[in-house]
């Protein structure tokens, strides 16, 4: 039975702020000690970075992945005091890659970020990686740290559109530190890790880094109409992200570019306190402006190819004894 009328019913209307960007995060802290002791301090440290570098055209979403109370009551706290615009909650650990993709399906945003919840954002993050958007319509991923050897793998569309068109260049890498902590955060080192040169993509009086990676990168939302249709069923391992993120744009035909410098810090596991002193100058900083024209998405000419032919062309030009002549002849 219903007595009386809906009060929503007489307004049709909703009086609502709309975002163009928006940055997903997605948290799994099980417990705060072990492996996970600093988990939360990381987690409050790139909640604030975003919060202090973000436009008023950005919005943040939390996927809390089966966390335990205190992330969870801490998390809910957040979200009552609007720091984030929405937050997901899944009782049990639901995988990495799977919850991502589902809010990636659910927003609306022309621009979506996915990152890992130990990313400390620097304060030109977001005007950087709207840039190559802006500046590169073909692109469909941007990646948030440049990596020497990341123009290998799932860069079809992006190597032979600028190795055709001329665009492609040999640079020397001067990252160093932020490469550096990089790799001992994925339990490397420097000298194991790091190139003396990188390969940089340029147009429009752009340059910027041929591949992304997926542990913090922004894509136009469009790739999401390539990606496979069924859930992943994995948990970190099993190679998910190439397949639901790296793929999918590289098969539609649109770029993988990063940066030509670093515009993140991937923290990990281990609270260091550079990271204090890191934070204090990006709250510090001006936050960005929203893009005034962020034109729509335009694949590479090169699409056109077949994507099997257009991956066998990769692997020969740049996996094989050919790749010094075609550096030497092209770039």
């Amino acid at each position: 039975m219903r007595v009386g009328s809906h009060p929503d019913k007489s307004e049709t209307d909703l009086n609502i702020q709309l975002f163009y960007h928006r940055i997903i995060l997605i948290v799994y802290i099980p417990e705060v000690g072990g492996y996970f002791k600093d988990a939360r301090k990381i987690l409050e440290t790139s909640i604030k970075s975003i919060k202090a570098t973000i436009h008023n055209k950005a919005a943040i979403t939390v996927i809390n992945n089966g966390s335990c109370d205190e992330i969870t009551n801490f998390l809910e706290s957040l979200a009552k005091r609007k720091v984030l615009d929405k937050l997901v909650w899944y009782p049990t650990n639901k995988g990495k890659i799977d919850p991502l993709i589902a809010e990636v399906r659910s927003s609306y945003e022309t621009l979506i970020t996915i990152s890992d919840f130990d990313v400390l954002f620097k304060s030109n993050w977001i005007s950087e990686v709207e840039a190559i958007f802006s500046k590169i319509p073909s692109c469909g991923m941007v990646g948030h740290l440049p990596d020497p050897v990341k123009y290998k793998g799932f860069n079809s569309a992006t190597l032979l559109s600028g190795l055709f068109s001329g665009r492609l260049k040999q640079v020397k890498q001067d990252f160093k530190n932020e490469l550096s902590i990089f790799a001992q955060s994925i339990n490397t080192t420097y000298e194991k890790y790091g190139k003396e040169n990188i390969l940089t993509y340029t147009k429009n009086g752009l340059e910027t880094v041929v591949g992304a990676h997926h542990f913090s990168a922004t894509m136009r939302r469009d790739y999401i109409w390539h990606v496979d249709t069924k859930p992943s069923l994995k948990k970190m391992a099993g190679n998910s992200e190439y397949h639901y993120v790296d793929k999918p744009v590289d098969r539609m035909g649109c770029l993988r570019l990063s940066p030509r410098y670093p515009v993140v810090y991937h923290m990990a596991n281990t609270w260091e306190s550079w990271m204090d002193a890191e934070l204090e100058r990006i709250q510090n900083g001006n936050k960005s402006i929203e893009t005034s024209n962020m034109p729509p998405l335009k694949k590479s000419k090169i699409a056109v190819i077949p994507y099997v032919l257009r991956v066998k062309l990769e692997s020969l030009f740049f996996r094989t004894s050919l790749e010094k002549l075609i550096q030497k002849m092209f770039f």
